[in-house]
C-alpha cells in the first residue's frame, strides 16, 4: 500500500496530470504558483471589466428597488460624468439670463 500524496490536496489536483504534477513541486513551488495564479488573473484584461460589473450590478439593485437611496451616490455620478463640476443646465441657465 502507499502513502497518499502530501501535496496533492484537494480531489482535482489528485487525478490525472494537474494531480501528478502538483505531486512533484515542493510546497515552496506550490506556494509560489498560487501566488503567479492570482497575480495573472489580477492583471488581466478582464479584471477591470469584472470589478465594475460587480461594483454596477449590487448598486443598480439597490436603486432600482429603493431610489431615494441613490442620493449618496449623485456627487460621485455628477463628477464622473461632468469632471468640471458644472451642473448640467448651467452654462444655458447663465446664457437665458
Amino acid at each position: 500500500m502507499s502513502a497518499p500524496l502530501a501535496t496533492a490536496t484537494r480531489e482535482a489536483e489528485a487525478s490525472g496530470l494537474v494531480g501528478l504534477l502538483s505531486a512533484r513541486r515542493s510546497e515552496e513551488q506550490e506556494r509560489r504558483r498560487r501566488s503567479l495564479q492570482r497575480l495573472d488573473l489580477l492583471s488581466s484584461l478582464w479584471a477591470p471589466i469584472t470589478v465594475l460589473a460587480l461594483l454596477l450590478i449590487p448598486y443598480l439593485l439597490v436603486v432600482e428597488l429603493h431610489p431615494p437611496s441613490a442620493a449618496w451616490a449623485e456627487p460621485a455620478v455628477t463628477s464622473v460624468i461632468d469632471p468640471s463640476g458644472a451642473r448640467r443646465g448651467s452654462a444655458s441657465d447663465s446664457a437665458r439670463r
